[in-house]
């Protein structure tokens, strides 16, 4: 199930260059679409549904905002419209004024897209140049800087949502701040995530990469930090669930806490999301889960910063049903500069691997987990025994 609203025209959601800045967008996902009218659709629903997943609590839901040409955004609408919380900016990446009305600066993730051209013009086009317009976007974004007043974190100003109620508890306001995002000052800062159609083209994204010309798309560090997406990555699953069908169940709860059979089929069929009664109630929780992301450095698991991940992978799996996938690094734990942004990912790290505590991890998590018990786990284990 979804997260489901009434369809709406889209001159509803349009948003001039002015608008935008007006509305202050704060922990917000941008999506950067480099298209021409004449562009063939990229299917935004099938990225846009998981973010809209009923698993996510009404209040936890992040804004969507679309920078693309709005005469293209006319053909993915009607696949999009019944999603709440999407708003489409006129503009494009290639732009910074445009990058800079939807408030990058403090948004939660970017990602750049590009909408792929006819076949005929994309005839005799250099392997190089087919992911030109993304590349230079992403080199823009990178380039950016924000000055002293962006950088300040912004105050939410925004109205309550369309699945909340007006009047707002003391536990939502406190959601709702903590998914405010810090400002940043530049924009190599941005957490960002370029669509590649060749793969070999991931080495123009960064110039700061140490990788060596014709290495394997899964060998570069933009793969390995999270920063570059191509169709091989697709290639690859699809050639892992044909001999381990298994994997695919895998993959549909991961991206959407659990879907239907009957669902996806009407969604195959191109029908889209038919609104009910129940489309936005929350689906039996027992076989849902979230992939979620959490940090060391505190809570009740800081203890095991410095520490082993396999203390770590049975504290969280035992006190709190959090089993963790893998850790998520800094380049240089020591550089507090800004390129110390950047991350790897380090999946299932051996058991003696030392934390850092600036180290974040992902785990699967049980939505119906509300809060984290503190009176569970190592920590409140060791403070026993000091009393």
């Amino acid at each position: 199930m979804f997260h489901w609203c009434p369809g709406r025209p889209i001159e509803s959601v349009l948003m001039s260059r002015q608008q935008a800045a007006r509305a202050e967008f704060s922990g917000h996902i941008v999506i950067c679409v480099i298209s021409t009218p004449g562009s063939q659709i990229v299917g935004l629903h099938s990225f846009v549904l998981p973010l809209r997943s009923a698993v996510i609590k009404p209040e936890e839901i992040r804004d969507i905002v679309i920078l693309s040409d709005h005469a293209f955004m006319r053909k993915e609408w009607q696949y999009i419209l019944n999603l709440p919380r999407i708003n489409i900016v006129r503009g494009t990446a290639l732009n910074r004024a445009d990058l800079r009305s939807v408030t990058l600066n403090t948004c939660k993730m970017c990602v750049i897209l590009g909408a792929p051209s006819t076949g005929v013009q994309m005839v005799n086009v250099d392997n190089a140049l087919i992911d030109k317009s993304v590349i230079l976007a992403t080199l823009n974004v990178r380039a950016m800087k924000f000055s002293e007043d962006e950088a300040v974190e912004m105050v939410s100003s925004q109205p309550p949502s369309e699945m909340g109620s007006v009047s707002e508890t003391d536990s939502m306001y406190q959601q709702r701040k903590s998914m405010q995002t810090r400002a940043r000052q530049t924009g190599y800062e941005v957490p960002l995530i370029t669509d590649l159609i060749r793969d070999t083209n991931a080495q123009f994204l960064d110039q700061d990469d140490d990788d060596k010309p014709g290495t394997e798309f899964y060998m570069t560090q933009p793969y390995a930090c999270g920063r570059a997406f191509a169709g091989t990555v697709l290639d690859l699953l699809m050639i892992t669930s044909f001999f381990n069908p298994v994997i695919v169940n895998v993959f549909r709860t991961m991206i959407f806490g659990g879907a239907s059979l009957e669902l996806e089929k009407i969604l195959a069929e191109g029908a889209g999301l038919i609104g009910g009664t129940n489309i936005s109630k929350p689906a039996q929780l027992k076989n849902q889960v979230l992939v979620n992301q959490f940090s060391i450095s505190s809570g009740p698991l800081s203890v095991h910063a410095e520490s082993t991940y396999g203390g770590l992978f049975i504290d969280a799996l035992v006190s709190f049903g959090r089993l963790c996938l893998g850790v998520y690094r800094k380049m240089d734990p020591t550089d507090d500069s800004s390129r110390a942004a950047k991350r790897f990912v380090i999946t299932n790290p051996p058991e003696d691997f030392i934390l850092d505590p600036t180290d974040l991890v992902f785990s699967l998590e049980r939505p119906e987990i509300k809060t984290v018990d503190p009176k569970k786990g190592l920590t409140a284990f060791l403070s026993k025994r000091e009393e």
